[in-house]
């Protein structure tokens, strides 16, 4: 039969024990490292997939804030020229009714002026008749005809005009 040596037997003996010791103290505790560096990789992605995506809803809350403030910020400056173009029509209608009353003023003025021109030319046309009549009939008329007179003058005068 087979004749086996004792020393090849204690080999395997000593292979199979130090196989056995070496799956208890090395192969063991490196798995372990293996699997806890494993997960903390896998942790690892995760929170950085979970980081890129609260990053990527922080990027598009701010810019769905900034388009807010775009579209604010056109409200606010279309409202600012609405009002100003209303303030402008505001002061361009003040303004005409201003040049209007200047105008009406001034015409009232002018025609104040002008009665006052005609009443003073009266008064001197009539003492200017008053005059031409006196020398003409060389005699000083009573006062009540002298105004008669004067008033009848006028009156055609005022008619010829």
């Amino acid at each position: 039969m087979l004749n086996l040596d004792w020393n090849v037997i204690f080999q395997i003996i000593n292979i199979i024990v130090f196989f056995l010791l070496l799956k208890k103290f090395l192969f063991k505790p490196v798995t372990e490292i293996m699997e806890k560096r494993e997960n903390l990789i896998r942790s690892s992605m995760e929170e950085a997939e979970d980081t890129r995506k609260k990053a990527n809803e922080l990027k598009a809350e701010y810019q769905a804030q900034l388009d807010g403030a775009k579209d604010e910020a056109a409200a606010i400056v279309k409202e600012a020229k609405t009002r100003g173009e209303k303030e402008y029509e505001l002061m361009l209608a003040n303004a005409g009714r201003d040049a209007q009353k200047l105008i009406s003023d001034a015409q009232e003025s002018a025609r104040i002026e002008r009665e006052k021109a005609i009443k003073s030319a009266r008064g001197e046309i009539a003492a200017l008749a008053v005059a031409a009549a006196s020398k003409v009939v060389e005699k000083n008329i009573k006062a009540e005809d002298n105004k008669k007179l004067i008033d009848d003058f006028l009156s055609e005068a005022g008619e010829v005009q």
